[in-house]
């Protein structure tokens, strides 16, 4: 249950949240103590973009994902995507919880993200604006949070930070993964890493029936530019489902501002 201190979101959003967040949660269950942690400003500088080396070389993959979480948090600025899509078989259509989320980060005080829920199409958008919260519904206006309402909301919001997924992900992807090539993704030299891990059946509370990961690390900065992970399952009753996973930042580093929504 997502606490938000008694505090009630405007026009029932609460429930869309609520259902938009339990993806987050199960992802939290397969990671044990592991907190997720939100980036902090930062002084690294923004990557040059260049072709990716030639050399054959590549770090050890559990070391550069155990580091990459710190290395992501020095980052001043970026936008990202993130999408989650769970697909039944049985009936083609998208499940519950399916959702993607496109946010832009300047800052602990400053970011703005919308987060479509795939399954009805509807979206809810939030702009967090030192110590400010805007917050809009599917075909509403933007409404401002009352003042002593927006500290104690901000933390429930934070479940949608590319830092939160990439912190309950990224660890478990590490877990058998090999160098695969050099690429650059979104102007940054990456090292990209395939994964054989095949611990998320919890999902499906049944069989995985196969599953692939992607990583792409920064060559330089250490800090994930983007992951993708497949996935199918198969519950109890037989039935078949497919999991997709992904998400990518771009605009390191780059100086945009968010403003309060007109």
């Amino acid at each position: 249950m997502v606490d938000n201190h008694g505090i009630p979101l405007p026009r029932g959003l609460q429930a869309g949240v609520l259902v938009l967040l339990f993806p987050v949660l199960l992802l939290f269950m397969a990671c044990g103590d592991k907190a997720a942690t939100t980036p902090t400003a930062g002084a690294s500088a923004t990557p040059t973009p260049t072709e990716p080396s030639s050399s054959s070389a590549a770090a050890d993959p559990i070391e550069l994902f155990e580091r990459s979480e710190g290395a992501l948090g020095q980052i001043k600025s970026y936008r990202y995507v993130v999408r989650m899509q769970f697909e039944s078989k049985t009936t083609g259509v998208l499940d519950e919880g399916s959702m993607e989320i496109e946010g832009e980060w300047a800052g602990q005080d400053s970011y703005r993200i919308v987060i479509k829920d795939l399954a009805t199409d509807s979206e809810t958008g939030i702009v967090w604006l030192e110590g400010r919260m805007w917050m809009k519904e599917e075909g509403a206006a933007w409404e401002e949070m009352p003042s002593f309402a927006a500290p104690a909301l901000q933390p429930m919001f934070d479940a949608f930070s590319f830092t939160t997924y990439w912190s309950a992900l990224g660890g478990n992807l590490a877990a058998g993964a090999s160098f695969k090539s050099r690429e650059t993704v979104n102007g940054i030299a990456t090292v990209r890493y395939t994964s054989s891990y095949k611990g998320w059946g919890y999902m499906a509370m049944g069989e995985l029936m196969e599953s692939t990961g992607e990583v792409w690390i920064a060559e330089q900065g250490g800090f994930p530019v983007k992951y993708l992970f497949k996935a199918k399952m198969r519950n109890g009753a037989g039935e078949e489902a497919s999991v997709e996973w992904s998400g990518e930042i771009k605009d390191v580093n780059v100086s945009f501002t968010i403003s309060p929504p007109a």
